[in-house]
């Protein structure tokens, strides 16, 4: 199988800089989750989609994920109040995918689908093959790199 970092948005697969997404976090404070809300709203505009804070109270986790901008959300009081800890860590989700990249957001592991349906079986092909699960895919993507195909 294809070594994790061996993906063609790995990044040594090309020169520039990879810069989807936005990640905030910050420990030591007990208004942590307070504080990486305004860190992610510095860097929405890395990702608009969704996005989730995890914090830490020493003894539990404590999740929020939610669609949208992050003002909408992470600024209700109620919403800062559930995330208790002096650790938190938060992310911006940047589009990547279409509509199955909300529903994992929301927390979907699994589905049942109709495997005859080719738009589902084709995503999730290119999925596997964007991730470097595939490895045919990724057999195709090295011999590319090593020059080994010809254009």
């Amino acid at each position: 199988m294809a070594d994790a970092d061996d993906t063609p948005f790995s990044s040594g697969s090309d020169d520039r800089f990879h810069d989807e997404c936005g990640v905030f976090g910050i420990f030591g404070r007990q208004d942590a989750a307070a504080i990486v809300t305004l860190g992610l709203h510095a860097l929405q505009h890395r990702g608009q989609e969704a996005a989730g804070i995890v914090s830490y109270d020493g003894q539990q986790f404590h999740v929020e994920r939610h669609v949208g901008l992050i003002g909408d959300t992470f600024t209700k009081q109620s919403v800062l109040d559930r995330l208790k800890g002096h650790r938190a860590i938060g992310h911006t989700r940047y589009a990547t995918t279409g509509g199955a990249g909300l529903a994992m957001m929301a927390g979907l592991d699994s589905a049942i689908m109709d495997p005859l349906d080719e738009k589902i079986m084709a995503e999730l092909l290119a999925a596997s093959a964007l991730l470097g699960m595939d490895e045919w895919c990724m057999g195709y993507v090295t011999a590319s790199r090593e020059g080994k195909l010809e254009v």
